[in-house]
């Protein structure tokens, strides 16, 4: 089956996401991360490519990307591939070391700029507990001191500062950015799809409305790709009451 197409950013910005090969880490130990932004940083002066924002986790990676010349598969491809070189040759294997295509994703708005890089901060503290200001393999500590590779000045103008900086990513209702892959969202990411969708109303609410206030949400909730089960676990809302919103 052939593969879709990858979306077009009209902004010419997109998050990027590198996984390991069937869920593989891609890090041993802090050198390989090391060696991975070595090859980062070699590679984008290479390519008209800027980077917003990027963390590196055990066995994924986020990039958000600036790449107002359609340079980014080119560029990422040299990324990946140099760094598999480096990881095999390290640990005398053979094989892929990434999944066979990175997921991209426009990002189109200011907006959606923002929270993007919100999304990408969070993830050690969503994955491992760890707040990001003491999580050195994002780029988070770039925002609060000196930028080493990010071109930060983006969006602290945005937000007015490294002060207001902080404070926003602090702000759980500017949490509203999150993944689709495929058809579904990750389990991950119910919560700032909730928030996306929901606003202001606090999803564990959502099933103590009523049925009136209740249905139209709980419609909204499936129609951008949340399951029946996400929604059951995000509302209190049983699987009867949803089914029966939705068809109603």
């Amino acid at each position: 089956m052939p593969r879709d197409r990858r979306q077009k950013s009209e902004s010419g910005f997109y998050h990027v996401v590198l996984k390991g090969d069937g869920n593989m880490d891609l890090f041993d130990n802090d050198k390989d991360r090391g060696k991975f932004l070595h090859i980062l940083d070699d590679v984008i002066r290479l390519f008209k490519v800027e980077i917003i924002a990027w963390c590196l986790m055990s066995n994924h990676i986020h990039l958000l990307l600036d790449d107002p010349d359609d340079e980014l598969s080119d560029c990422i491809h040299r990324i990946a591939t140099s760094y598999a070189v480096y990881y095999n040759d390290t640990i005398h294997r053979k094989g892929s070391v990434f999944q066979d295509r990175f997921f991209s994703a426009p990002v189109e708005s200011d907006e959606q700029l923002v929270t993007c890089t919100f999304y990408i901060h969070d993830n050690p503290l969503n994955g491992m507990g760890i707040h990001p200001a003491r999580y050195q393999w994002c780029s988070y500590h770039e925002y609060i001191s000196v930028p080493e590779r990010t071109r930060t000045d983006l969006i602290l103008d945005m937000l007015g500062g490294i002060d207001q900086f902080i404070a926003a990513s602090e702000d759980r209702r500017r949490k509203t950015y999150y993944m689709v892959e495929g058809k579904t969202i990750p389990d991950d990411d119910i919560a700032n799809a909730a928030r996306a969708v929901l606003g202001n109303i606090e999803p564990a609410s959502v099933g103590k409305l009523a049925k009136d206030v209740r249905a139209p949400l709980i419609k909204k909730l499936r129609d951008i790709g949340l399951s029946v089960r996400q929604i059951e676990r995000i509302t209190g809302a049983g699987k009867k009451m949803i089914v029966r919103d939705c068809s109603t």
